[in-house]
């Protein structure tokens, strides 16, 4: 098949940009990839690159050979283009019609606001379609193109994927090609689809490399090295000069030219990703003395406790979910496919109570995990269902503490957690629940430029996100840097 591609691509004429008008000559890295991903048994190929390198021009071509050529179109097999939105969809569909040029007229043509296709007489469809994964059904694709994924919406990605993906088999030899630059999330859809896939070519600059040098940006834009792009290379220059003056362009810079996975926009971030890293030590101990840390969800929301040991300087975090909505809906809603399962069998979250987590048994666990605290620390929210918990399993008497979660206590103590971290004074074994929560939580200044956590979508949180694992670590690595630990003997009902 890839012989048969490869010839009907370099058939085409180059219809637009500095080469326009020439015929379509595959560079190296397009060939490996056909190569590759046309490989009999292949079904799932990924393609992740920066932007500009011609990836959405290839792919078009590879979907003109399924509609048209000899020795690889199936008469009444479906083409399938799949984006985040119909615009953004209806940038392959119009490669798809230049190439095609004048023998556009051979196929019925049908375009609105719910997508575009085309037809021949004897059924092979072209269509593209957006994020709704209740029209991907029932489909039977020869070939599906997945656009940009990491820009589908994260609570229909998963069903969309899975549409897609079960619609595969019907007909002989199909497959489903899968593009786009790099998420800032290891956990996204798209992140897991590159790992799942049959075969990956991922082209991405690391974060050690120097921004502004062309051999950084031929990592991640293999096209940068072919001749007759000087346009696409004076672009790239262009778009340094201006990354150097300013940190928003920068950033934008390095998550679609050099496709590193990271946030196409600046955030607050309570910690950066490096800066989590450092904190990682292969082993740690909570010693006594230590703070415990609480954050209660309401209803059906996470709940999360922290140990902070200030002589070790161990923190580790458990988390606890009720056990509706099960784990493999909540995920769906979240859009964190397999996140909280993995977390259930690493320990790191544990399901607890029907509807509402049962905060006795998080905080029984707390006990038998790290043994008594010295002082325990919570918001000022559910301060009464956390004094009820306590005194329904004869928690060891100990001094209870209650921040608020405006400005003046919030800041205060996300200052406190972030010196503490980026101090050396915070190690963490590796964990998917703390890890997660760190690249979830935002946050938000006041004019003052204090920083607090975020709620709900705040400072571009995600109304999904979860974030309560490193609340309760702020909580508990605060306090035992606020009081320098003592030996604790106080009375938790009468020290609020």
């Amino acid at each position: 098949m890839y012989e048969a591609v490869k010839t009907y691509i370099e058939s085409l004429e180059i219809s637009q940009g500095q080469l326009a008008g020439k015929p379509f000559r595959l560079l190296p890295w397009q060939k490996r990839y056909l190569r590759d991903a046309l490989k009999p048994g292949v079904q799932e190929a990924a393609l992740s690159m920066g932007r500009g390198a011609g990836k959405s021009t290839l792919i078009a071509g590879v979907g003109c050979a399924f509609l048209e050529a000899d020795g690889v179109r199936q008469a009444g097999s479906e083409i399938t283009v799949v984006a985040s939105t119909i615009p953004q969809a209806e940038i392959i569909f119009d490669h798809v019609l230049r190439f095609l040029g004048s023998r556009t007229g051979s196929f019925k043509k049908r375009h609105s606001t719910n997508g575009m296709q085309l037809k021949d007489k004897q059924g092979t469809t072209l269509k593209i379609a957006g994020s709704n994964p209740n029209a991907l059904h029932g489909a039977a694709p020869s070939l599906v193109i997945a656009d940009e994924i990491a820009q589908w919406p994260g609570n229909r990605a998963p069903r969309m994927l899975s549409a897609l993906r079960t619609g595969l088999g019907k007909i002989p030899n199909s497959r489903m090609f899968t593009l786009g630059t790099r998420a800032d999330s290891a956990d996204s859809p798209w992140e897991r689809s590159i790992q799942l896939a049959d075969i990956a070519h991922v082209y991405a600059a690391r974060d050690t490399d120097p921004v502004f040098q062309k051999r950084t940006w031929e990592k991640a834009n293999p096209t940068l090295r072919a001749a007759g792009f000087d346009a696409l290379i004076e672009a790239y220059y262009a778009d340094a000069r201006k990354a150097r003056r300013d940190p928003d362009l920068l950033q934008s810079f390095k998550a679609l030219r050099l496709n590193q996975g990271v946030s196409e926009v600046i955030e607050n971030y309570v910690l950066s990703v490096d800066a989590y890293e450092r904190c990682i030590a292969p082993s740690v101990e909570i010693a006594a003395p230590y703070v415990l840390g609480v954050d209660l969800g309401s209803t059906a929301a996470m709940s999360a406790v922290a140990a902070y040991s200030v002589q070790t300087n161990g923190l580790d975090v458990i988390a606890a979910l009720p056990h509706e909505p099960d784990l493999i809906r909540r995920e769906v809603q979240d859009g964190v496919a397999g996140l909280y399962r993995r977390m259930l069998q690493r320990d790191e979250l544990i399901l607890s109570g029907e509807h509402v987590v049962n905060v006795g048994e998080l905080l029984d666990l707390a006990l038998s995990r790290w043994g008594k605290p010295v002082v325990i620390v919570c918001d000022r929210w559910r301060l009464g269902d956390l004094q009820e918990a306590l005194s329904g399993i004869n928690f060891p008497f100990t001094r209870l503490e209650t921040r608020g979660q405006g400005f003046k206590d919030g800041a205060e103590d996300v200052r406190a957690f972030r010196q503490a971290a980026l101090s050396g004074q915070v190690q963490v074994q590796e964990s998917l629940l703390l890890a997660s929560a760190v690249r979830e939580a935002r946050l938000i200044s006041d004019p003052a430029g204090n920083q607090k956590l975020s709620k709900s979508t705040q400072g571009g949180r995600r109304s999904r996100g979860r974030d309560d694992a490193l609340a309760a670590a702020i909580l508990a690595v605060a306090q035992g840097s606020r009081i320098g630990i003592q030996d604790g003997s106080g009375v938790y009902l009468g020290a609020v």
